[in-house]
């Protein structure tokens, strides 16, 4: 509105909020005109593939230009998770390229917003100034315990029921609840998803009194940091394009076929990974974000 062209990105881990603040933005907005890419479940760095998920977002035929163009003035154009429209290799930057360009020509009359984790983009940008063509880049900071604690219990009085942590014991205090979030504050390492995904998982039993609850057990991320060499790669891997299919492995690894397919079924038998989708990967998300302080530790990402 104030007539400088460029986009918002928005960088946070899975399950920092991302969506969820897109969607609370967005509707604080006076457009009528709001339109939502979503990447192929599998990811897709084509400009094929991105000109049909704009032309399913904004209902249009024509190539990518034509719908831009077509696209009233103060639109607002949402790409989610810009990691799947992008591969670490040489010819994995086409799409990257190409949304710079776009920003750069349309940027003027159409608000692009973007998400994506800060890891691929920490590795976009120092490939291409992809970081310039932002007026606002937010990053989406852990919550503190405090946090937390507001996040899970507005969610939790909804329901109207009390929580203990066994049946004989009264219902929590304003000390134990402290205590109890600051437990979820270490687990989650202020990540709301992963929080919200942890109480969940703790509540053991529902009694006429109200919920049985457990702390959550803070995993130790050592036996992740003495996964082999390989393992490490591919989990990088993971954490950087979210979801893996054997051939973009292929593409990213130069692994052989057979090799790519190894690797999987033994991660899969560890349970490391699962199969979203017939032939498309991805962490585990009770485990992604040990996974993710793991690689971080180890300096790998």
């Amino acid at each position: 509105q104030q007539g400088y062209g460029g986009g918002i990105l928005l960088l946070g881990d899975r399950n920092s909020g991302k969506t969820a603040f897109c969607k609370h933005i967005l509707q604080q907005t006076k457009s009528n005109n709001i339109f939502t890419v979503f990447p192929p479940i599998q990811g897709d760095i084509s400009y094929e593939g991105f000109e049909q998920a704009l032309a399913k977002a904004t209902q249009m035929n024509g190539d990518t230009d034509q719908i831009l163009s077509a696209l009233p003035k103060g639109s607002i154009l949402v790409i989610n998770d810009m990691e799947l429209f992008w591969e670490r290799h040489a010819n994995g930057l086409q799409l990257i390229h190409l949304l710079q360009q776009l920003i750069d020509k349309y940027g003027g009359r159409i608000l692009f917003i973007l998400n994506m984790n800060p890891h691929a983009f920490k590795i976009i940008n120092q490939l291409t100034p992809f970081a310039d063509r932002f007026i606002e880049i937010i990053n989406f900071l852990p919550f503190d315990a405090e946090d937390l604690k507001e996040l899970v219990m507005k969610r939790h009085r909804s329901s109207g029921l009390s929580m203990r942590f066994n049946q004989k014991s009264n219902t929590l205090n304003e000390v134990q609840l402290a205590g109890l979030f600051d437990k979820y504050f270490s687990y989650s390492d202020g990540n709301p998803g992963t929080a919200l995904n942890g109480w969940l998982a703790n509540i053991k039993k529902r009694t006429t009194d109200g919920l049985i609850i457990e702390k959550p057990d803070v995993p130790s991320v050592a036996s992740l940091k003495r996964l082999n060499e390989d393992w490490i790669m591919l989990l990088v891997q993971f954490v950087l394009h979210k979801r893996l299919t054997e051939k973009k492995i292929e593409r990213i690894s130069g692994w052989s076929i057979e090799e790519v397919k190894s690797q999987l079924l033994s991660m899969l038998r560890a349970g490391i990974i699962i199969e979203k989708a017939s032939g498309i990967y991805h962490i585990d998300s009770f485990i992604h974000p040990f996974i993710v302080k793991a690689l971080k530790e180890k300096e790998v990402l």
